[in-house]
Formats: C-alpha cells, sequence, structure tokens
C-alpha cells in the first residue's frame, strides 16, 4: 500500500549520520513496524516475508537451490512478529485505561 510505503520512506537509521540510509537489517524492521500500523493482514504477509529473509536455507537436497533472497539477513534481530504484539499491548494499554477511568467514575 503507498501509506506503508510512506511510513518505510520516513524511518531513520540508528546511526544519526546515515539519516534514511538503511540497512537491509533496520529497513525489514521498519518494514514490520509499517505494515502492523496499516492492518493486521498486511503485517501477516509482510512477517511470512521477513521470515523467509532472516531464516538461512539449510540442508536442501542436491539440485535443490534455495530462492534468491532466502536468508538474506540472517543475523538480523528483528523480530517477524513483534509488531503484533507492540499492537497488542497498545489495545491493552488502551483498555485498562478505560476500565480504570470506569472504576474511578464508579466511586464518586
Amino acid at each position: 500500500s503507498e501509506v506503508v510505503s510512506r511510513c518505510i520512506r520516513n524511518c531513520k537509521a540508528a546511526d544519526p549520520t546515515m539519516g534514511k540510509k538503511l540497512t537491509p537489517c533496520e529497513r525489514m524492521k521498519c518494514t514490520m513496524y509499517c505494515a502492523a500500523r496499516w492492518s493486521d493482514a498486511c503485517r501477516e504477509r509482510v512477517s511470512q516475508y521477513c521470515l523467509f529473509s532472516t531464516t538461512a536455507a539449510s540442508v536442501l537436497p542436491d539440485g535443490i537451490e534455495a530462492e534468491e533472497g532466502q536468508g538474506a539477513i540472517v543475523g538480523c534481530d528483528v523480530d517477524c512478529n513483534a509488531a503484533a504484539q507492540s499492537a497488542l499491548s497498545a489495545v491493552v494499554a488502551a483498555a485498562t485505561a478505560v476500565v480504570l477511568a470506569w472504576a474511578t467514575a464508579q466511586r464518586a
């Protein structure tokens, strides 16, 4: 989606001197973050690509080669499901705030 692409274009490198020149690992982290902000369905699809990109091809039968890009960023510390957990944490925090506000109103 254009919204996700725009979000990714606004990510900045961890090293301030690099500006928006992200490493492949930083780009994947940013992509996961932006996909999760857009929708759960988008996050789930990008998560599959994230896992593909961060998992090395191993023990392939003779004559079968890894797909291009598979394992391209092995060693990247991106959590391909973390964005979903962050989104869930935000929902839980919002729900907690509503419950606390309701409880406070009941006491008054």
